[in-house]
């Protein structure tokens, strides 16, 4: 059976994320893209239900998705959760980590090699799946701006 997994990303990297997801989806992940998301749909209820029923959370590191208010709002969600969350270098970056990603292992996906899926792969399947969720759900975010614009 796949294991899901959400990616929280920068419309900026899409091309690049969306070359990671077709790796992982051959490796045998499912792997959800907010690109996913079909006219008419609630999007942001959407986006925090899946983040609700993902296994691990991945947060793309780019300097895009660092200054991303959309990407900091999922991944504070994610975390508020318990979802594990397993950060993916894309590229170098001038911009500092958010702290509560400091203290964590990042992949570095920066050049898309098969080593470089393989080490992702391992860290994707190194956490407990199917983590119970807390009871009772922390408050959804309001939708961020930037995804309004």
């Amino acid at each position: 059976m796949d294991r899901v997994a959400f990616v929280s990303y920068s419309r900026e990297d899409a091309v690049r994320v969306e070359t990671m997801k077709d790796r992982l989806t051959q490796l045998g992940f499912e792997v959800w893209l907010d690109k996913n998301l079909r006219g008419g749909q609630a999007w942001w209820d959407v986006i925090l239900d899946k983040i609700r029923s993902c296994e691990v959370f991945v947060m793309i590191v780019s300097d895009a998705s660092l200054q991303s208010h959309a990407c900091d709002v999922e991944r504070q969600y994610a975390r508020a959760l318990g979802k594990p969350v397993v950060p993916v270098a894309i590229a170098a970056t001038r911009r500092p980590n958010p702290s509560d990603i400091q203290s964590l292992q990042i992949v570095d996906y920066s050049a898309p090699t098969d080593e470089a899926a393989f080490a992702l792969v391992r860290a994707l399947n190194d956490h407990e799946p199917n983590l119970p969720l807390p009871d009772p759900l922390p408050d959804p975010p309001d939708p961020p701006l930037s995804y309004l614009n």
